[in-house]
């Protein structure tokens, strides 16, 4: 378009000649029509409005809500966890309470099946042992050098007991190495029934290769070898029936057999695990002492086999049977070692000259080959073994 200075005149004339533009519409239809426009755009505008402030809304609220949200849920996550954690412990403790009961059930059943299995033995020789058998008992030296009373029980034999005696000394020589050096093996025995005297010859060859330990333990091993054999004295001579000299001992001399020692027994355990109820050199004067004495361990070897909690009253009017009472009920069944603690007890008896014991206030009355519910004879000899 060329550029004009605008003539009014001139734009006059062209407004004229422009066509022409009529409505047929009245002015209340053109009001209304604008009107409702108008309100289309408004509504429109706050449709879109209302859910933009809707959304920043939600928003707003989660941002300023979340962490309180989050921090409940934590903590009753938390709290979830540690009641979770202390139902867990609560029940593992339960489990673990309930473990040692079963564990100690199973524990005092294996106890039961050991005490019935490994302790209703007795060790000892009894009357009742007998039959047509002999017992033949020998002082013999243990791995830790402690002498020890052992008694076979041997089928009585066509021959003297002394030959017996002897020949089964030499089986017993395999077995227990320590009767290497055993008197008898090195010599002759001869028996004298009339006077109950043992002489035992040692030939003068001989004499040199016994040991300084048999001769430091001589008297407990001939006491052990024949107190509990029908001999009262035992002498010795060489071939010629002349006294013998061993070593620093000087002459041998004969020897009492004391079978009445008053000494007691306690359990006494070798170093290859061998157990042995064992008597000390301490004398006393009554069986009461004795077996008070017998709580306490005296020295390295010996062992208490009577529990410090029982007391015991013995009654000793009767020269031939003691009585002893135990003042509180016991069960054989919760002691430690009950056979031990019988055995040793009849044992002890025996080396004060009884020949039974009336036990009171113990139960089972019928124990394991004992009938407690009358006088219980006192062995014929301790630790039985067997050279089979």
């Amino acid at each position: 378009m060329a550029n004009h200075p605008i003539d009014e005149n001139h734009l006059e004339k062209l407004l004229r000649n422009m066509p022409k533009i009529t409505d047929s519409r009245n002015a209340e239809n053109i009001y209304w029509s604008v009107q409702t426009k108008m309100n289309k755009k408004t509504k429109n505008k706050k449709l879109i409005f209302i859910p933009v402030l809707s959304v920043l809304a939600v928003v707003i609220a989660f941002i300023l809500i979340s962490p309180v949200f989050l921090q409940q849920d934590h903590q009753e996550s938390k709290s979830m966890d540690v009641s979770s954690r202390k139902d867990a412990v609560v029940m593992s403790a339960a489990k673990q309470k309930a473990q040692p009961k079963k564990t100690e059930k199973a524990s005092a059943n294996i106890n039961a099946v050991q005490s019935a299995n490994d302790q209703i033995s007795k060790t000892a020789i009894y009357k009742e042992d007998l039959g047509k058998n002999n017992v033949f008992t020998y002082g013999v030296f243990t791995k830790d050098a402690v002498v020890v009373p052992v008694s076979v029980l041997a089928l009585k034999e066509n021959t003297d007991w002394v030959t017996q005696y002897k020949k089964i000394a030499g089986s017993l020589a395999k077995k227990m190495p320590s009767l290497d050096n055993y008197l008898p093996l090195h010599g002759d025995m001869k028996y004298d029934a009339a006077t109950k005297k043992m002489h035992i010859i040692i030939e003068k060859k001989d004499i040199p290769s016994i040991t300084e330990l048999f001769q430091l333990n001589l008297d407990s091993i001939i006491q052990y070898s024949f107190a509990y054999q029908d001999v009262k004295k035992v002498d010795f001579s060489d071939e010629n029936g002349n006294p013998i000299e061993i070593g620093e001992l000087g002459e041998v001399t004969s020897k009492d057999i004391n079978k009445t020692p008053h000494t007691a027994f306690y359990l006494y355990t070798s170093g290859d695990g061998e157990d042995y109820l064992l008597p000390t050199d301490e004398k006393f004067s009554n069986l009461q002492a004795a077996l008070e004495a017998m709580k306490t361990k005296p020295d390295d070897f010996h062992h208490p086999v009577i529990g410090q909690d029982l007391s015991i009253k013995v009654n000793e009017e009767n020269a031939d049977q003691a009585t002893v009472q135990f003042t509180k009920n016991v069960q054989l069944e919760n002691e430690k070692n009950p056979m031990d603690m019988i055995e040793a007890i009849l044992l002890t008896a025996k080396n004060f000259g009884y020949s039974s014991i009336q036990f009171e206030n113990i139960e089972p009355l019928q124990w394991n080959g004992f009938d407690f519910s009358k006088p219980v004879e006192v062995p014929l000899a301790p630790n039985r073994i067997n050279i089979e």
